[in-house]
């Protein structure tokens, strides 16, 4: 395992390589699709403000453990389209993961960073209603759960 964290480390860089087995796996195949999906991922020109975006959401749920949101009742529309969009890619996204096109799922995953950010400028996260405040965080650590599957974004500085 030692060596395989090196070599990761000198393929693709020592935050990508951090951030990846942050997720736990350990096959050598799907952590190296993993590290070239978000090598490609770092290396576009909006990744910054990607980077920024995800690991945002990974913050504010890290504390957060349900991802129960079958049945809530939106207050903002920014909330029902970030839901909604989720919803549409999720199951492409875990197909892909499935059949190992990881840098594929990576971009359908990051096709949701525009949702985020209206929800983000609309809305308060941590809203006074304990409800509206929990049913937000479980929209946002469902998405965080997704991509977890690939990276801890909050391990990523740069």
């Amino acid at each position: 395992m030692a060596r395989m964290k090196s070599h990761f480390q000198e393929a693709f860089g020592g935050e990508i390589a951090a951030a990846v087995f942050a997720t736990g796996l350990d096959c050598p195949v799907s952590l190296n699709g993993r590290m070239k999906a978000m090598h490609e991922l770092s290396t576009s020109a909006n990744f910054e403000d990607m980077r920024a975006t995800f690991k945002r959401v990974m913050g504010l749920t890290k504390e957060h453990t349900s991802t129960n949101i079958a049945g809530v009742s939106w207050v903002d529309p920014t909330e029902e389209v970030l839901a909604n969009k989720f919803s549409e890619i999720h199951a492409d996204v875990q197909q892909f993961i499935k059949e190992q096109q990881f840098s594929e799922a990576l971009s359908c995953l990051s096709s949701i960073k525009e949702p985020i950010d209206a929800l983000f400028d609309a809305v308060m996260v941590m809203d006074e209603d304990i409800t509206i405040r929990k049913n937000r965080l479980s929209l946002l650590r469902t998405i965080a759960d997704a991509f977890r599957q690939f990276a801890d974004f909050t391990i990523l500085s740069t």
